[in-house]
């Protein structure tokens, strides 16, 4: 998808979103615990992956 290319620190801010989210259901709803505790893992791997994302600037640097 070249058309949507978010930096490294707005994948890791969605990321923190999304376990925000996951908290707030997991705290909201009694019977949902177990999606809101999903749903904060997703979040967290969203962060990490983009905590180890390279740029496609950085990646065109290394080929050039």
């Amino acid at each position: 998808m070249d058309f949507i290319n978010p930096s490294a620190l707005q994948v890791q801010l969605l990321g923190v979103h999304i376990t925000l989210f996951g908290v707030i259901v997991l705290l909201a709803f009694e019977g949902s615990s177990g999606y809101g505790f999903t749903i904060g893992l997703i979040g967290l791997f969203t962060g990490m992956f983009g905590s180890f994302r390279e740029t496609q600037r950085a990646q065109k640097e290394k080929v050039d």
